[in-house]
């Protein structure tokens, strides 16, 4: 019985010609493709910590040697504000908004665009060097307080272990019992308060010498410069006098 040749346009023929193909694919080899080879080695949470970008604490030689073979970027901007799509922008070269996906998996919140994260960052840096300020300014404070403590401490010595002192504390007692008023006795550091009521007399040692405080409450009403060889009973008559009145 004579066999029938397939029509070409059949679809046995179309199906013949693709299985065809298939046996003789192994048959034809394509040119090697060459790929580079990248080792990709990535950090958190470090900064720029490393020897090689100039912090002497840190120990990296490892690191160092790569740092030396390769280049160092010194002045980068990261995509995203947490380490997860800021790696994934690294490695895919998609900005992290464009990503349907969020960028985190635990943000609920909108993304924020490139405009918004550029200007989360300035803020930071902006709140970095009012930090640094505040933290100056209270350095400038300190030394100028310690200043001032130093050039009153001769003052300071010289007020605690003064006879007018001791005589002053003594008068005190005794007037105050004479006219009924209880007076405390207090060293507030270098300074001696002695409070009657609302009022009290402070004695301050300061670089330019020891001076006399007078306040109702917590307003100053004046002061004076003490003189160590004055009477210590009259200063406290008049002032126990105010502050019976």
């Amino acid at each position: 019985m004579p066999t029938r040749s397939p029509n070409p346009g059949s679809r046995r023929a179309f199906v013949q010609g693709v299985a065809g193909a298939a046996a003789a694919a192994p048959l034809v080899r394509s040119a090697p493709v060459v790929r580079p080879n990248i080792l990709w080695l990535t950090t958190e949470d470090i900064g720029a910590h490393l020897h090689a970008c100039g912090d002497n604490y840190s120990i990296t030689p490892s690191l160092d040697r790569l740092a030396a073979r390769g280049c160092l970027y010194n002045n980068a901007w990261s995509n995203a504000p947490v380490c997860a799509p800021a790696r994934t922008t690294i490695i895919s070269g998609v900005e992290c908004p464009r990503r349907p996906r969020r960028p985190h998996l635990r943000q609920t919140k909108r993304v924020m665009s490139f405009l918004d994260n550029l200007e989360n960052n300035l803020t930071s840096l902006e709140s970095a060097e009012q930090s640094q300020e505040d933290a100056q300014r209270q350095r400038r404070v300190r030394q100028e307080e310690l200043a001032h403590a130093r050039a009153a401490a001769p003052y300071a010595d010289e007020l605690k272990n003064s006879a007018f002192t001791g005589e002053l504390l003594k008068q005190a007692a005794r007037i105050g019992f004479t006219m009924r008023t209880k007076v405390h006795l207090a060293w507030l550091g270098a300074t001696l308060r002695l409070e009657a009521k609302e009022h009290r007399l402070e004695l301050r040692p300061t670089p330019a010498g020891i001076m006399t405080v007078y306040l109702r409450g917590s307003e100053e009403i004046r002061q004076e410069s003490l003189d160590l060889k004055s009477n210590p009973e009259e200063l406290v008559r008049n002032w126990l006098a105010g502050a019976v009145v």
